[in-house]
């Protein structure tokens, strides 16, 4: 895969909300420090299979995609 692909899906990722990035941390460190900011990808599945469920949730509020 091209480089400026997977740049392209990054920024799309970012623009949806679904991924953010950390930039590196540069204030006087102790140790050594990692030069590239670290990506982080947020799945929608992943928060819908771990919300808590209640006795006062009803399935139409949780399964919104039926």
């Amino acid at each position: 895969m091209k480089r400026k692909t997977v740049e392209n899906y990054i920024t799309i990722l970012k623009d949806l909300l679904l991924a953010f990035e950390l930039p590196v941390f540069t204030k006087k460190a102790q140790r050594l420090l990692v030069l590239s900011p670290k990506f982080y990808l947020f799945d929608a599945g992943v928060f819908r299979a771990l919300r808590p469920k209640g006795p006062l949730h009803y399935p139409e509020e949780i399964d919104v995609w039926h």
